[in-house]
């Protein structure tokens, strides 16, 4: 099968009513800078240095697709996974990436380990397409020289607690 194969398996107008039921978010510059806990300055380094297109008006502030962010950070098809995926992929996709202080704080057994031993971790399941023992079997993205890992279902009462209302600690 190709890499659309969950794009091919829905016809057209299946995938525009599953589009039109969850629409795409849009992110704005800030919005990438808490997705992946950076700068406004880094973000507009990694939207040059990947040709990141905008998606809303040109009027209006830059906004960009999720989709093209979810191929930024290394996700085979993200509009089929969107489309067949539940309201909780969609939520995990929408949701900012961790850092590995997040992961600590997800798990404090985990604190007496190094953040060499994460970024160690990350590059040989990168090296390794993906398999192996990082940081919880997490998928880990290298954006600049920052390695982030996408949260899982269990994190998500975590994100809604500290970086999607405002910092808040639990």
């Amino acid at each position: 099968m190709s890499e659309n194969s969950n794009t091919e398996k829905l016809s057209i107008r299946a995938r525009a009513k599953v589009l039109k039921r969850h629409p795409v978010p849009h992110l704005s510059i800030s919005d990438l800078g808490l997705r992946w806990s950076c700068s406004r300055s880094t973000v507009e380094r990694h939207r040059l240095t990947f040709s990141l297109k905008t998606a809303g008006h040109k009027d209006a502030h830059p906004e960009y697709s999720l989709f093209d962010i979810l191929r930024i950070e290394g996700v085979a098809d993200p509009e089929g996974k969107w489309i067949v995926g539940t309201d909780v992929d969609r939520e995990i996709f929408s949701a900012p990436l961790l850092t590995i202080n997040d992961l600590v704080q997800l798990d404090p057994k985990i604190k007496r380990r190094s953040s060499e031993t994460f970024r160690a971790r990350a590059r040989t399941a990168a090296r390794t397409q993906g398999h192996g023992d990082i940081a919880r079997d997490r998928e880990s993205i290298r954006l600049g020289h920052t390695w982030l890992f996408r949260p899982t279902e269990a994190d998500l009462p975590y994100l809604h607690a500290t970086k999607l209302n405002g910092g808040m600690e639990i």
